[in-house]
């Protein structure tokens, strides 16, 4: 008797937890199209369409990533006619909430005479250097500073 007892109210809390994970989803999903989708005037998504697309895995929101709005550290030792060092990463990388002259590339620039690059943004990742490295041609830096190729 206590045995089923106990194995019903695992099954229901099972339950309540799953219930409150689909209302918790459902809920994050509207917010995510209400407040990234819907104010572009650009998109003629519907909603039902957004979802579709969101459950498949296929991310509407990922597709908007531009390098346009981002701003990277200053380069450092820029008139040094050596290659380039640089440097891809998150918000350690970046330095964030360091002065320029606080982070890691502004030390490195101190110990090394090469042009430091540092190309990290704060909630980067992997992800983020493979898209850079795709999409920008880092030998115009080298070209820009007066060095060699990267």
């Amino acid at each position: 008797m206590l045995y089923k007892k106990f194995l019903i109210s695992i099954i229901l809390a099972i339950i309540v937890f799953f219930l409150f994970d689909v209302l918790f989803y459902f809920g994050y999903q509207t917010y995510q199209y209400l407040t990234i989708i819907h104010p572009d005037p650009n998109n003629k998504i519907s909603y039902s369409r957004f979802f579709k697309y969101e459950i498949a895995n296929y991310s509407l929101k990922s597709n908007k990533f531009t390098l346009k709005n981002i701003t990277f550290r200053p380069i450092e030792n820029a008139n040094s006619p050596k290659r380039p060092i640089i440097i891809f990463g998150c918000s350690y990388a970046y330095g964030y909430n360091f002065d320029n002259k606080e982070t890691i590339s502004h030390i490195m620039a101190q110990f090394s005479t090469r042009p430091i690059i540092n190309r990290a943004c704060c909630g980067w990742g992997i992800q983020h250097m493979v898209y850079q490295l795709k999409n920008i041609d880092f030998t115009e830096f080298a070209q820009l500073l007066g060095g060699g190729g990267v």
